[in-house]
């Protein structure tokens, strides 16, 4: 089925993600956080924060298996092409803390290609299906002041900002190793 997207009309399709789709979305990630504080601080090293991120894909993929119930990714794909993903969760300590069913989108990332055509709308879209579907009564989604394109997507959909926090680092002197 063909799904229009601002004028853009292809076979793209969003569904579950599969095995064979992790590493075009360990792809996607590991270039596609450039407003995030990890990309931002000159004292990282660059090859380290694409590991971090592609590692946190394999950590995502292992939550996937074990937490079925509160746990999902989506993928927009075209052709094979992993076009974008939205991770999802439910967490449990926030839904106990809070009495309500309390959902995270943990990560949230499209193609730079892709990006500006409605793709993460459309994921977007059927993400808060899911939480829905899971009975969360509450989304939180975080995203970096400088996103602007990330917020207008997520404040059309009814997100409102909660919170403006500010990330500190104190790089702690090296020790000699005894």
């Amino acid at each position: 089925m063909a799904t229009e997207t601002q004028g853009w009309v292809s076979p793209m399709r969003v569904r579950n993600v599969e095995e064979s789709d992790i590493q075009q979305i360990k792809n996607i990630a590991s270039t596609a956080f450039k407003l995030h504080r990890y990309w931002t601080d000159n004292s990282l090293d660059r090859k380290s924060v694409e590991d971090y991120y592609i590692a946190e894909i394999d950590n995502f993929k292992k939550e996937l298996s074990e937490n079925k119930d509160r746990f999902n990714i989506y993928v927009a794909e075209d052709g094979g092409q992993v076009l974008g993903y939205i991770v999802l969760r439910i967490d449990e300590l926030l839904s106990s803390a809070f009495k309500q069913r309390w959902g995270i989108i943990a990560s949230f990332a499209l193609r730079s290609d892709s990006r500006g055509k409605g793709i993460g709308s459309i994921l977007l879209a059927k993400a808060l299906e899911w939480f829905r579907e899971k009975g969360a009564e509450r989304i939180d989604v975080s995203t970096d002041a400088e996103n602007i394109a990330a917020i207008q997507c997520y404040e059309k959909y009814g997100f409102r900002t909660v919170y403006a926090g500010v990330t500190l680092t104190k790089v702690l002197e090296k020790r000699a190793r005894l």
